[in-house]
């Protein structure tokens, strides 16, 4: 992610150009680390300075320094950057017992004779030296080299400091990719000599010209260095009134700098002096709330705006030394935004000011900040899988063909978001995951072995994911079931969902977490039905912003999906296709308490399990590159991953196959038994072997086939209508080796062609 660092020159050739915000380079970091350390033993303070995207340099500092003061022990450089992290280019002291001169330009030192030796750094473009203190001597800002400029043409720029300033020292980089450095070393100086008389004259010159620079002309090369005077002039004279003071200085601007500066550049100069500028007695200028909430978004060390894939703006925040991607149209944000305006104000923020200053977060978010992609719970980068733990500690599993591990949050900053997802118990070594089936109520062992061998193939975002759809009799364990699924692999506010009945009930919930349960269903209409097919493999919803007319809000969908239910209320074999039955036991008589046993089961093994989950799902990484197999099931991907863990768990990926394909054709059977013409065909091919004809033909011979129990009139109405049912079971008589050929057709009919083709026992080869 980090680009390769290009001098200002290269940088102004290209548009496209953006200075990286995080520092790859480790050398450096320790470097810069090392040296704030030394820094503070001697006596500088710190802060640590960033990425400034709008400047497009390394001189943003990432501490509030003036109003929570500097970084002075140890303790404190060493808690910050871990906190900060690769955000660091720089370190700066804060010019305090000593001055500073700021020669901008390679030249301007060669107009002084007296410089002398003291200590020097050498920066991007010139040098800082540093000079003893002096209390008498006052001096903030550019020195007027007019005189210079007159007598040979060439621009000079000269400043120096006495306070309220920050001086970048070595090793920071620059952003023209020099790094700073000592020239004449700091300590080959135990007292710093004097100022020079000739820098110091012409400091004191400036003040004898009084307020000439208000009304002399102003031609490139000084505009800025005077644009600062004017500005801090104006700034005083109104006594901090921010519209008065920048009114003034446009005007200024209009008439005596020729060409004029830009509207951008002079509102730089008017943001720097507004947050610069102390009243007489010491106190904040009146700057407006906009503005303030401006600096915030700018100055604020733990905020940082990007946006997500679906090109939606997103603040990283940190909050107790948590770090959350936050939407910038959120609750969260809002918050946090208007707690960090008080904090630092002790006022109160509106909300028209506050919904506008979103407005503008957003809009930097989106076009000037970088892309990242977000993800609920589970992240999957080729064959490297990571977690979110949700915890305090912002805690995610790293998992690889390696094993698992847990690493800190702020190493893939960019990576997950906020949802509903709740808080994940830290997993431990050594569990079995074959333990789960000690809670499981599932009877049969070869749907014992597809549950458990599916649950780490739930963590892979990139594979279509087959719906788990339990089923049984009341009083089965079935809730209890897809309660402590949901609860292993992805908990959240509210658990499993009640039974849904409309699309619109379902996609705020599949896009705040990852893992959608639903208990109790009763019904799968065929609106529900194509829903639950394009979530299984991927698909978008869109639906429109309240109170708007145009703005639509797009939701990316691809969830592993658990429903249950007393009976397997899906039919349409497009659906059944992409679904796995589990069949759970009723309890024996007088043992109803063994629901809450198995949760309270659960909790003590969960801790456990979740660290088999993942040792189950890194063992299969390595598996499945080495797994020459083949599978029947629709969903291939899932079906070679489930193979894959199958192998890992011991049962052996043909046995899991073997699994597969006898579920698929015991929901084929559920599907076609669902409607009375599937069993009234079944039960033709059963009598006749096969079938040639015409729909009102075949609607004719299904009828015949009655055996008295009269359910044949619900068959169809009409040959049309028994043609839509064949349809929608095509698939699953498929994986009984039916097959339907509509293609046979005449000048005035359509022929339909019915007949059984052997399938082999074994669907999965080498």
């Amino acid at each position: 992610m980090n680009e390769e660092i290009k001098t200002p020159a290269e940088a102004s050739e290209s548009s496209k150009y953006i200075l990286p915000r995080i520092n790859t380079d480790v050398k450096h970091l320790e470097e810069l680390k090392s040296a704030a350390i030394e820094y503070i033993q001697k006596g500088y303070a710190i802060v640590p300075m960033g990425c400034n995207q709008e400047a497009q340099n390394y001189k943003k500092p990432l501490i509030r320094w003036r109003d929570e003061g500097p970084l002075q022990t140890e303790e404190e450089v060493t808690r910050t950057f871990d906190q900060l992290g690769k955000r660091i280019f720089g370190i700066a002291t804060v010019v305090d017992g000593y001055i500073l001169v700021d020669f901008d330009t390679e030249d301007t030192p060669k107009l002084f004779k007296d410089l002398g030796l003291t200590p020097t750094i050498r920066t991007g473009k010139g040098w800082h030296m540093w000079y003893g203190a002096d209390a008498v001597f006052k001096q903030n800002g550019p020195v007027d080299l007019t005189e210079f400029e007159k007598r040979d043409s060439k621009k000079y720029q000269l400043e120096v400091y006495t306070s309220k300033r920050l001086d970048i020292i070595p090793p920071s980089k620059h952003h023209s990719g020099v790094v700073y450095e000592w020239s004449v070393p700091l300590e080959d100086f135990p007292d710093l000599p004097k100022l020079p008389d000739s820098i110091a004259k012409l400091c004191e010159k400036k003040e004898r010209n009084n307020n000439e620079y208000l009304t002399e002309s102003v031609s490139e090369g000084r505009r800025h260095s005077v644009a600062l005077k004017v500005a801090g002039y104006y700034a005083r004279r109104f006594n901090g009134d921010i519209s008065k003071f920048v009114q003034s200085t446009n005007d200024w601007n209009t008439q005596y700098c020729s060409p004029p500066l830009t509207d951008e550049e002079i509102e730089g100069v008017t943001d720097w002096i507004s947050n610069t500028y102390s009243g007489p007695e010491g106190g904040a200028n009146k700057t407006s709330k906009g503005k303030k909430l401006q600096s915030l978004l700018e100055n604020d060390p733990a905020l940082t705006l990007f946006h997500d894939q679906d090109r939606v703006g997103y603040a990283r925040i940190i909050v107790k030394s948590k770090g959350m991607n936050v939407p910038i149209h959120s609750t969260e944000f809002k918050d946090y935004v208007r707690y960090r305006f008080f904090q630092e104000t002790k006022e109160t923020i509106s909300n028209p000011q506050l919904d506008e200053f979103l407005s503008l977060c957003n809009a930097k978010a989106v076009y000037e900040h970088p892309q990242y992609s977000l993800y609920h719970r589970v992240a999957q980068m080729n064959n490297t899988f990571y977690y979110d733990l949700l915890n305090d500690l912002g805690e995610i599993v790293k998992i690889d063909e390696n094993g698992w591990s847990i690493i800190l949050g702020s190493e893939m900053p960019f990576l997950f978001k906020v949802g509903c997802g709740k808080e994940q118990i830290r997993p431990t070594e050594g569990g079995d995951l074959k333990g789960f089936l000690d809670l499981v109520t599932i009877g049969n062992k070869d749907e014992q072995m597809l549950y458990l061998s599916t649950l780490p193939v739930r963590l892979i975002r990139d594979v279509d994911q087959a719906i788990a759809y339990v089923y049984g009799p009341a009083g089965s364990g079935k809730s209890t079931l897809v309660k402590i699924t949901k609860d292993l692999l992805d908990p959240s506010s509210g658990g499993i969902s009640m039974p849904i009945h409309k699309v619109e009930d379902a996609v705020p919930l599949l896009s705040q977490s990852w893992l959608f349960a639903n208990d109790n269903i009763s019904k799968i209409d065929n609106e529900l039905s194509d829903f639950f097919c394009v979530v299984a493999t991927g698909a978008e919803s869109s639906r429109r912003k309240h109170y708007t007319n145009g703005d639509m809000i797009v939701f990316k969908l691809k969830n592993p999906v658990y429903l249950n239910g007393v009976n397997v209320e899906a039919y349409r074999s497009d659906l059944m296709s992409r679904m796995i039955l589990f069949k759970t036991e009723a309890f024996s008589a007088g043992d109803r308490g063994s629901g809450i046993e198995i949760q309270d089961k659960f909790q003590e093994l969960k801790s456990a399990l979740l660290g088999a989950l993942f040792d189950t799902l890194s063992q299969a990484i390595r598996i499945k590159k080495e797994l020459p197999l083949k599978t029947e099931f629709r969903m291939a991907d899932f079906a070679l991953w489930g193979a894959a863990c199958a192998e890992a768990l011991g049962y052996g990926a043909q046995n899991f196959e073997r699994a597969i394909q006898t579920a698929m054709k015991h929901g084929a059977y559920d599907a076609i038994y669902s409607l009375s013409a599937g069993r009234a065909l079944l039960d033709l091919l059963d009598k006749e072997g096969e079938f040639e004809g015409t729909a009102t033909e075949l609607l004719r011979k299904l009828k015949d086939t009655d055996d008295g129990s009269g359910w044949y009139e619900t068959v169809a109405t009409n040959p049309a209508s028994l043609s839509k049912k064949l349809r929608e079971l095509e698939n699953s008589f498929a994986q009984l080796g039916i097959f339907i050929d509509y293609g046979k057709r005449s000048s005035t009919e359509r022929k339909i062609i019915i007949k059984r083709v052997t399938l082999p026992d074994d669907r999965m080869t080498a």
